[in-house]
């Protein structure tokens, strides 16, 4: 079945809109947010680890579902069953 874009941007046959291109973001960018380098963004998009688009030969992102995907990973702060107390007891 192909694919229609109806003008608010939403592709028939996808859950999620279609992201504007100008909206789009490139390796560095994406390694600069993550605080990382460009080669480990190239891995993880090599790996299939991290969602990404092909726009021709470019690989692009969307920051909504980066936004997403971080979220996924983020690892909750582990609280401890018993107060600290200041005096060492």
């Amino acid at each position: 079945m192909p694919l229609s874009v109806d003008p608010n941007h939403h592709v028939h046959g996808r859950e999620s809109p279609m992201p504007s291109p100008s909206y789009l973001i490139d390796i560095p960018t994406v390694a600069q947010t993550l605080g990382t380098t460009r080669r480990h963004v190239q891995r993880l998009v090599s790996e299939r680890r991290i969602p990404y688009l092909k726009v021709g030969r470019f690989i692009r992102f969307d920051p909504a579902e980066l936004s997403v995907w971080l979220d996924e990973r983020r690892v909750e702060m582990h609280v401890p069953p018993y107060p600290f107390t200041h005096n060492g007891r």
